[in-house]
């Protein structure tokens, strides 16, 4: 599915946020508690799981910031420039 400013998450919305925020933390600390040396396989796989559904919203969430008309396109970073080498060997 293609994300577009209008199929996308409402960015603009502060309300969106901070449930986005809820959502996050309400999964996270349950897995929060537990030290990870006494993790079982299936708290692992929670976590696993967890971080893949957290990778998948930015992404969408990244890609509805980009396409939303009121971002300014980013500029190219400027290049690191390169020390100057002395023309005359020091000694």
């Amino acid at each position: 599915m293609k994300t577009t400013p209008e199929s996308g998450p409402p960015i603009r919305n502060p309300a969106y946020w901070d449930a986005f925020d809820n959502a996050f933390y309400s999964q996270l600390e349950p897995l929060r508690r537990i030290p990870p040396e006494q993790f079982t396989e299936e708290q692992w796989h929670n976590l696993r799981m967890f971080a893949l559904q957290q990778i998948a919203e930015l992404h969408y969430l990244v890609r509805a910031i980009a396409l939303d008309p009121h971002v300014p396109p980013l500029l190219k970073a400027p290049r690191a420039r390169k020390p100057k080498t002395p023309t005359e060997p020091s000694e």
